[in-house]
């Protein structure tokens, strides 16, 4: 009952519904599915809002579904359920709206059928704008990582349109390719070289999916790229998506220069002490507030520069057990007190 509402939702473009029209859609779901038998459609409208939580009141007249998430993924079941996969690569060739119900879909519907409805995808996409073909061999990457199992033909396929988009041009477009997941990283590892914008857009791509591997793809990307001061931004920007030594001493060290780090606006700190190549960091920051605790904790961070772009108020303690510490810079930050290092 709560899919077919779902999937009634979907097709009318509706994300919050009158109440009176969930119970008569209800209604007739339970007329078609029990229809020997008299049940209540606001009752099981009421458990679904006040037992299971699914399903959530908008003041005295409406109701919606707790996320989106839920929706698309009740809608896939109904699509599944009816065996209606066809209306799904129509629907998605025009609005970009089904993708994620798709791409659920695609992880419910067993390999034969989610294969064959990504078959026809693609089969379609040949004849649409150059946008639009983009757009749906994106949408077969993202699905063909919910898919339990499909073939290898299918598999080359895919992977083989997917490489002619990485690097990636756009973050659009890279939030896309990151729902690839496992698919697109090995993809990022056999780019022979990066430019610097292509490396920043690549990170950021790496850093939405956050695995273990992405760590891994982010460490090689460094390694083939000029460390301009976008490429070190772009990292920065994911690395609290990582664990933080991990990232530090994979990804940030291959931006030490002479033993000189650049951070500018940095998310935070944690990490950079097991940088063992570290003498000297220099940090731009908007405000005081980010914990130097790890410089501290660097047994060769023997220069520190921070530079405040706005003068604030504030505390900062050099910490006692600075290991290494022979300098302190600061720029900015008026009214901050400074203890200097032993």
């Amino acid at each position: 009952v709560l899919s077919e509402l779902a999937l009634w939702m979907m097709k009318n473009g509706f994300r919050t519904v009158e109440t009176s029209r969930a119970v008569t859609q209800i209604e007739r779901s339970l007329t078609l599915l029990h229809p020997t038998e008299q049940l209540n459609a606001r009752g099981i409208l009421t458990f679904y809002i006040e037992r299971s939580g699914l399903l959530v009141e908008l003041g005295a007249s409406d109701i919606e579904f707790v996320h989106t998430t839920f929706q698309e993924y009740f809608a896939a079941r109904a699509i599944c359920a009816q065996d209606h996969l066809e209306f799904v690569i129509r629907t998605v060739e025009r609005d970009p709206s089904w993708h994620e119900t798709c791409v659920v879909t695609a992880g419910l519907a067993g390999q034969k059928r989610a294969s064959q409805m990504l078959d026809q995808i693609l089969e379609r996409s040949a004849s649409l704008t150059a946008s639009d073909q983009t757009r749906l061999i994106l949408l077969s990457a993202a699905c063909l990582e919910t898919m339990v199992q499909c073939s290898p033909e299918l598999r080359t396929t895919i992977t083989e349109k997917l490489r002619e988009f990485i690097p990636p041009s756009t973050f659009e477009i890279a939030q896309e390719i990151a729902k690839a997941g496992p698919l697109c990283l090995g993809l990022f590892l056999k780019v022979p070289s990066y430019s610097p914008k292509q490396a920043a857009m690549s990170l950021r791509t790496i850093g939405i999916i956050g695995t273990t591997p992405a760590l891994h793809a982010a460490s090689v990307i460094v390694g083939k790229v000029e460390p301009t001061p976008d490429v070190i931004n772009a990292a920065t920007e994911i690395w609290e998506r990582f664990d933080a030594k991990e990232f530090a001493v994979n990804v940030l060290a291959r931006f030490v220069k002479k033993g000189v780090l650049k951070l500018n606006l940095p998310p935070t700190l944690k990490g950079v002490e097991a940088i063992d190549t570290l003498d000297e960091l220099s940090v731009r920051l908007p405000e005081f507030g980010l914990d130097f605790t790890p410089c501290a904790l660097s047994s060769t961070l023997k220069v520190l520069d921070i530079r405040f772009e706005k003068h604030g108020h504030g505390d900062f303690e050099v910490y006692e057990d600075f290991k290494a510490l022979k300098e302190l810079r600061v720029l900015g930050g008026r009214g901050i007190g400074l203890e200097a290092p032993n």
